[in-house]
């Protein structure tokens, strides 16, 4: 995977945790507590995804071969 591709991943995995962090917070407050650990959970899975998508270093866009 090229390394816009991955940038790209990585931000909407980033923004999905940050969704899935609000919704769990809903859940916490509403009194649900295993539907919040549930997203927390997500929220955790998805953070590191989304951390490691954006680090990657894959192959630049154009690459010349000679």
């Amino acid at each position: 995977m090229n390394k816009v591709a991955s940038r790209i991943i990585g931000v909407v995995a980033v923004v999905l945790s940050l969704g899935s962090a609000a919704y769990g917070i809903y859940w916490f407050s509403a009194g649900r507590i295993k539907h919040g650990l549930l997203f927390a959970a997500i929220f955790v899975v998805l953070l590191l995804f989304g951390i490691i998508a954006l680090r990657a270093k894959g192959k630049p866009a154009a690459v010349e071969q000679k």
